[in-house]
């Protein structure tokens, strides 16, 4: 993981009943990322009101004069861009109004690129794959759905990373994704996210897997097989490489057994 070597740290109940300490994958004068795992928010949302959030957990700790924030520059902490809920991957946060605006500004004229790794079963039938379907949110569900009279312009490019019949692992990179846009295209492209409720496969039962190790490799998997990998950030940023995240251990773990695993 390309990260910074430090940690920030949350005690037990800011974001759950355990503590957290997630790494800084980068720190600039300005702005930093951290990695956000599966299952939690970067910032407060309606459809999982309950839940705790990084960007209201930072500030907690800012209220409460948390040296370690003190000692890494973070005076104040502004959503810049992250991954959904249910994904796992670099979060990037503004350390001041004015770089929020102007990072914002970017997101919104496609300057940054967003890069996911997903994992699929079925075939895989051309080199590449776009998709350019509508996205709009439905009017009553937590769901999103595709809408060529109330959708929002939305683009996703897929290409194939690797395969073991009947497993596909590929990208998706999108510039400014929308919420559930890449599930909803990958969907619509026939490549069903495993572990999608919503718009995929569901979660696939192990016991029904051959062979036993890819059985036992299925099993590792929790929740969506799908992690937002890399962030390419705007030409203004001035940074040389992508914020980048190591998958979850158990991505990691079945894309090792089954020989999906790329550099």
């Amino acid at each position: 993981m390309a990260r910074s070597g430090e940690f920030i740290g949350f005690p037990p109940g800011l974001l759950g009943p355990g503590p957290y300490r997630l790494p800084l994958l980068r720190n600039r004068k300005n702005w930093f990322a951290l990695y956000k795992p599966p299952y939690l928010l970067a910032r407060a949302h309606p459809w999982h009101a309950e839940c705790p959030d990084l960007t209201l957990g930072i500030k907690s700790q800012l209220t409460r004069g948390k040296p370690e924030l003190q000692r890494l520059g973070i005076k104040g902490v502004y959503f810049v861009s992250g991954p959904e809920y249910e994904v796992g991957g670099p979060a990037i946060f503004a350390k001041n109004k004015e770089a929020s605006d102007h990072w914002r500004n970017a997101l919104g004229s496609d300057q940054f690129t967003f890069s996911f790794w997903g994992l699929s079963t079925g075939t895989w039938d051309r080199v590449t794959r776009q998709c350019h379907l509508p996205v709009a949110r439905h009017h009553r569900e937590n769901r999103v759905v595709i809408s060529r009279k109330t959708g929002k312009k939305s683009s996703t490019f897929f290409d194939e990373l690797g395969k073991l019949p009947p497993y596909l692992l590929w990208r998706a990179r999108a510039r400014n994704p929308r919420l559930h846009q890449v599930r909803i295209h990958a969907a619509e492209s026939g490549l069903p996210i495993l572990g999608d409720d919503l718009y995929g496969l569901g979660r696939v039962d192990p016991a029904t897997v051959e062979p036993t190790w890819a059985r036992r490799a299925l099993s590792r998997i929790r929740g969506l097989a799908l992690f937002l990998r890399e962030v390419h950030l705007p030409a203004q940023m001035k940074e040389k490489t992508p914020v980048a995240a190591d998958l979850p251990r158990g991505f990691a773990d079945f894309l090792r057994k089954t020989g999906l695993a790329i550099g």
